[in-house]
């Protein structure tokens, strides 16, 4: 069992690299077209961060793990708001665009309501799956065209690149592998360990594998709260959370349905909506979030794993 773990830490290791490879590489590209922060966030190094939820929801499907894809994506989620959020904000309180609040925000709002009204049923099919994909075709566009109405309107000021358009493109190369190879590990493992305890696959999905799979949101927001680039640090999280839905999940349908434990429309995605919707009112007072409020979505966070386990 020892080497199921030693594979646990070495499968979150190289997705953790893997994916700041990828966000390095993804983050010095959109500042060589002069991208502004808060898309760069949604964009790049949205996706970038998300490569690895992405990853291992669609191996989970692929391998009939759905209770695994399905508690990836709903605890990387609330992750991303209590523990990513609240973790930078405590670093420094946080300040955000007008923007983001008014348009971004309630994105990833709906984006929960929809995958919500989905799962009623008790089964996210194929056609859900191509429904939230044309979803995230439509989000693309409209960040697309967002961008280039806004192109050279302010500097890019996201995560600094020190490298050339080439070396760029080679790190998103190396991320990409990284992380596929990371998630193919990292769910072996974790699988394996819940099989061995009896413990609940889909509370594994929900914690130990979220919390790894959040690692790199962790890492760039945090980083970005270092260096002042609050646009960035909250855009990574909100646009993550966008694609975590539209894409992740939906992928993860089409490749094979997904049977969804009615308990978790009672629990889980009760506390996901909650999440989800703070953002509003947290963003709102003085367009940030303090660190008092940061470590209140840490208690949540907190609360959220303690009510997971036992139930």
């Amino acid at each position: 069992m020892w080497i199921a773990w030693l594979y646990l830490i070495f499968g979150m290791g190289v997705l953790y690299f893997g994916a700041e490879s990828l966000v390095r590489g993804a983050g010095g590209i959109a500042q060589n077209f002069n991208i502004r922060p808060a898309l760069i966030g949604l964009t790049l190094v949205a996706f970038g961060t998300s490569v690895p939820e992405l990853t291992v929801t669609a191996i989970a499907s692929a391998k009939g793990e759905g209770a695994i894809a399905l508690g990836n994506i709903v605890g990387s989620n609330i992750a991303n708001i209590g523990l990513v959020v609240g973790i930078a904000a405590l670093i420094r309180p946080l300040r955000v665009e007008r923007m983001l609040i008014k348009r971004e925000v309630p994105i990833s709002v709906f984006a929960i309501v929809i995958f919500y009204l989905m799962s009623i049923d008790g089964t996210l099919g194929r056609v859900d799956g191509a429904i939230l994909v044309l979803c995230m075709v439509v989000f693309s566009i409209y960040i697309v065209r967002k961008g280039i109405k806004e192109k050279g309107e302010r500097e890019a000021g996201g995560l600094p690149s020190r490298h050339g358009l080439g070396v760029c493109i080679v790190l998103v190369f190396l991320g990409i592998v990284g992380v596929v190879a990371g998630g193919h590990v990292f769910l072996k493992s974790a699988v394996s360990i819940a099989r061995h305890f009896g413990i609940n696959e889909f509370f594994i999905g929900i914690t130990m594998v979220a919390l790894g799979t959040s690692l790199p949101e962790l890492a760039t927001s945090s980083i970005a709260a270092f260096r002042k680039q609050d646009d960035m640090c909250v855009a990574n999280v909100v646009g993550s959370n966008i694609i975590n839905i539209f894409c992740g999940i939906g992928i993860a349908s089409l490749i094979a349905p997904i049977s969804v434990d009615p308990s978790l429309l009672k629990n889980e995605f009760l506390f996901l909506l909650g999440f989800g919707m703070a953002l509003l009112p947290l963003l709102k007072t003085g367009l940030g979030i303090s660190r008092l409020e940061g470590a209140m979505c840490l208690l949540a966070y907190a609360a959220f794993i303690y009510f997971s386990y036992i139930t």
